[in-house]
């Protein structure tokens, strides 16, 4: 492949014609529609994602749950953190990292939807966003219904909150607005609406473009230090 596109051979390699990413691009996208299989493995270990916050009444369901030490309810599976066992679980989450931006929840019961950990908010997981009040709290694995007694959004902690955690824990609350109305219904969750490995492997090809594009803008714009100090001694 790299000789046909580059008019190479055995004895001399040349300059590629066609870039690695149009190549990759499928032909609908304007590229060549050859296959980049490390995308394609990481878009059929999403699958099974998808199947994890569809299929709920899975046998392997319930077991990944017990191993990984998941709630009955929970819509994504969340690693515990525990550095041995469950390998290939834990490649399959590492994996699907990509469509964590393509993910939407729609809450209902609130029993679904962790509070800290997904991104049911526009600006993504209160845990990352407000990490002081997070480290404090004492339910770091709750759900949104856990959270919400008799109407008010309620905190609990191991010890008295500092002031700084108490302010941290007022601007979510502000951000939040008004409480959740929940309802007896389960929580649903969509991932690029209906995920099929190819819309999975469209999406990083996508995203690797941007990534790439934003890389080159940088280095061009703005010089790595060590070019800064080199035009210092220049001038």
């Amino acid at each position: 492949m790299r000789n046909f596109l580059g008019d190479s051979d055995a004895y001399k390699r040349k300059m590629m014609w066609v870039a690695w990413p149009t190549i990759f691009k499928s032909k609908k996208m304007g590229g060549m529609g050859v296959k980049d299989m490390q995308l394609t493995r990481k878009s059929s270990k999403g699958k099974w994602i998808w199947r994890f916050s569809n299929v709920k009444k899975a046998l392997w369901r319930r077991v990944l749950q017990k191993s990984f030490n998941n709630e009955v309810d929970s819509l994504i599976p969340v690693d515990d953190g525990k550095p041995h066992g469950r390998s290939m679980w834990k490649t399959i989450l590492e994996s699907s990292v990509f469509f964590n931006e393509h993910i939407v929840f729609k809450l209902k019961n609130g029993k679904g939807i962790k509070f800290w950990v997904d991104k049911w908010t526009t600006n993504g997981p209160l845990k990352d966003r407000y990490p002081t009040v997070y480290k404090a709290s004492s339910q770091k694995t709750a759900f949104i219904a856990d959270m919400i007694q008799e109407g008010i959004l309620c905190l609990k902690s191991k010890k008295n909150l500092s002031a700084h955690e108490q302010l941290e824990w007022g601007l979510l609350c502000n951000e939040l607005g008004h409480v959740p109305e929940l309802v007896d219904e389960d929580d649903e969750v969509f991932i690029l609406e209906y995920y099929t490995v190819k819309k999975g492997y469209e999406v990083q090809l996508l995203d690797n473009q941007d990534c790439k594009f934003f890389q080159i803008f940088v280095e061009k714009r703005y010089p790595s230090e060590g070019k800064f100090h080199v035009m210092g001694k220049l001038s």
